[in-house]
Order: C-alpha cells, then structure tokens, then sequence
C-alpha cells in the first residue's frame, strides 16, 4: 500500500468563465428592462393613428430633443447603443423569436437621428422596427 504523505493538490478556480457569466447577466439584466422605465423619459410624441398594440417585453430606443439616447429608459452612447442592439438581436434569436424595436423619437428630434438608429438597429439583424406615435385626441 502506498501511502500519500503531505502532498496537497491545488485546485484552481478559474476567475475568467465566471467573470463572462456575470457580465452576461448584468447585460441581460440591463435589456429586460420594460415600459416601466420609460416614464423617466418624457418626450413629446407625433401623432398618428395605430392599429397594433406591442407587447412590452420589445426593446425600446427614446430619442429626445437634446440629442439624448435611451435604451429601455438608460442613457446610452451611439456606439453603446450598436453594441446592445447586436446583443439584443443574439438573446432574441436564441428565444425563437425575431426582436422589435421600437422608436419613440420626440417629434423636435431630426429625421436625420431617427434614420441612424434605424441604421443601427439593421446592422444589428434587427428586421422589425416601429415607430411610437400618440393617438389623437
């Protein structure tokens, strides 16, 4: 019989797989964020007639007169907002289902602000975008 003596094996915890994990979860933590937080951001809607009713759980971009972005009621910078749109597209994907997006733009916002995150958001794969408008009175 062979007998170990005072020799311990060292187990290593490796930091980085769950470091990539917990930065997945905060991100995913950060898109499901809802029309709850869009409150925070008050922007005067155009008006227009609408005949479908989205669900909540789409990703919404509020554009405000400043030049302000906000994903799901947080500001974010252009190319933050690229890069959590590619996200975005990825998780809904996975879920088996194609994402929209939403645009609630100020109606003093250009057309121009409007058409870049379009751009964005096509560059990112997503195929489905909408446009906020309020209802007229």
């Amino acid at each position: 019989m062979e007998r170990r003596t005072g020799i311990c094996e060292s187990t290593n915890v490796l930091i980085i797989p769950s470091m990539d994990i917990f930065l997945l979860v905060i991100i995913f933590i950060f898109l499901s964020g809802n029309f709850l937080y869009q409150s925070a951001v008050s922007v005067e809607l155009p008006v227009g007639l609408s005949r479908h009713i989205v669900p909540a759980d789409n990703p919404v971009v509020t554009l405000t007169p400043g030049g302000g972005i906000f994903l799901n009621g947080r500001k974010v910078s252009r190319e933050g907002l690229s890069m959590l749109l590619r996200f975005t597209a990825k998780l809904s994907g996975k879920k088996k289902r194609e994402p929209l997006l939403i645009i609630r733009a100020d109606q003093r916002v250009s057309h121009g602000q409007v058409v870049e995150v379009i751009s964005a958001a096509k560059e990112s794969g997503i195929k489905h975008i909408a446009i906020a408008t309020e209802p007229p009175k």
